[in-house]
């Protein structure tokens, strides 16, 4: 069901789901459901009775839930980029009737109250407006007593309040800013329409260009949600980056990576051979560099704190920057608010290690599917007539099931241990 209001821009999507309660018969609902999917582009919400779960914290009593009913459901939610809202509970409301025998039901969705943590993050379109240079350079004026890092690190803490407070009185809620500017700019087209005097002209002009503006740092706010990059800046499309933040919860797969030569490489059994190729080069390296220049050039960036804002600021910040970096390489050790840092549960770091933990998972599960070609090979099953499992496979984890058997163990052990080449292990 596409759902339009006068307070959202951009439509969005409403499923409905009452499903069957036998696993197989659900099997062409989660079927549908991806094949939408692929038509929505933008908020979409599936709710209704799934008659599954998909963890065992949301079940009570009863018989024990059973892995190989709620797989499918899982894959299902994944593949559509789908996330649990966190809903815990939802009440059910009566209410009067107008113009109907029937009552409207009022069905409401809320949060437990537990307090929600919100961290700084510098935005991108701050660097456009006339007075943030101004802003930067009073904050960053603060005398700090201590050492370099402390320093660094105390005048950052302090201009993020400096920022936030500047932004919420000076800009406000850049949303509530777009609607505002709309409905200025409907009423003035109306009074235009019946009034095409020149005041009347130049009063809308003015509503237009102000209306760009605000919907400017819309786009640039969803830019930055979104984790995307242009290499053009293309027209306002708030529907685009809406889909993206949704699709980026999809899983991912390496289907093709360029090598140094800056040719593409495709396969599993060429991509493996490419990975251990570069990284057998990396490691083997004994090149060093005493060039102390290069800390002229450092671009680094603390929490909260991104690229943009160190490159439109570098004038402001670079001696404590370089004072801070000298420091840590002349051999003095970081202070304790110098490495916190927040723990989330998804991969993060340098972005050769995603793609190298993607090859060595790909070819450990192709080595442990193919113990099953083993006649000795006993695996592990729930019942007779289910399904075989044999590991899963997590973000940074893998759970591997296998049968008690001496031999069995023995096999896993030995694919664990990798003797065979990367290459061999990705052969089908």
């Amino acid at each position: 069901m596409e759902v339009n209001h006068s307070k959202m821009q951009i439509p969005f999507w409403i499923t409905i789901v009452y499903a069957k309660t036998n696993t197989r018969r659900r099997k062409n609902l989660w079927k549908s459901i991806n094949n939408t999917s692929n038509h929505i582009n933008g908020p979409w919400s599936i709710g209704g009775d799934f008659n599954v779960i998909m963890d065992a914290n949301e079940k009570k009593g009863g018989r024990i839930y059973r892995l190989s009913k709620i797989m499918d459901f899982i894959k299902c939610m994944e593949d559509c980029g789908m996330a649990d809202a966190g809903y815990t509970v939802a009440t059910v409301t009566h209410l009067p009737r107008t113009w109907s025998d029937h009552s409207v039901l009022l069905y409401q969705c809320t949060k437990s109250d537990s307090p929600l943590i919100k961290y700084f993050r510098f935005l991108n379109f701050w660097i456009d407006q006339p007075d943030f240079d101004h802003v930067v350079k009073d904050c960053w004026k603060t005398q700090v007593q201590g050492n370099v890092m402390y320093t660094l690190r105390h005048k950052l803490k302090k201009l993020t309040h400096c920022l936030g407070k500047w932004s919420k009185e000076s800009i406000g809620n850049v949303f509530d800013k777009v609607e505002e500017h709309e409905k200025k700019v409907e009423d003035l087209e109306i009074k235009y329409e019946q009034d095409d005097c020149a005041s009347n002209r130049i009063n809308l002009h003015l509503a237009y260009a102000q209306q760009i503006k605000w919907m400017n740092m819309q786009d640039s706010i969803l830019r930055q949600k979104a984790n995307i990059k242009w290499e053009e800046e293309g027209d306002s499309n708030s529907k685009y980056f809406h889909s993206v933040i949704r699709q980026k919860r999809k899983r991912s797969f390496l289907h093709i990576i360029k090598n140094e030569h800056g040719q593409w490489i495709r396969g599993n059994e060429k991509i493996a051979e490419c990975a251990i190729s570069h990284f057998n080069n990396l490691f083997s390296q004994t090149y060093q560099n005493n060039d102390m220049d290069f800390l002229k050039r450092i671009d680094t960036s603390p929490d909260g704190f991104n690229d943009r804002f160190f490159q439109a600021c570098w004038h402001i910040v670079v001696d404590d920057v370089r004072a801070m970096v000298k420091d840590f390489f002349g051999g003095n050790n970081l202070t304790k608010i110098s490495t916190h840092t927040f723990l989330v549960l998804i991969p993060k770091g340098d972005p050769l290690s995603p793609s190298l933990f993607v090859i060595a998972a790909e070819a450990l599960t192709k080595a442990i599917n193919r113990l099953h070609n083993k006649g000795k090979y006993i695996g592990y099953s729930m019942n007779n007539r289910g399904p075989r499992i044999n590991h899963l496979a997590y973000a940074d984890d893998l759970v591997i099931f296998t049968s008690g058997d001496k031999y069995s163990t023995k096999q896993i052990v030995e694919v664990q241990s990798c003797k065979q080449p990367l290459g061999k292990l990705y052969e089908s």
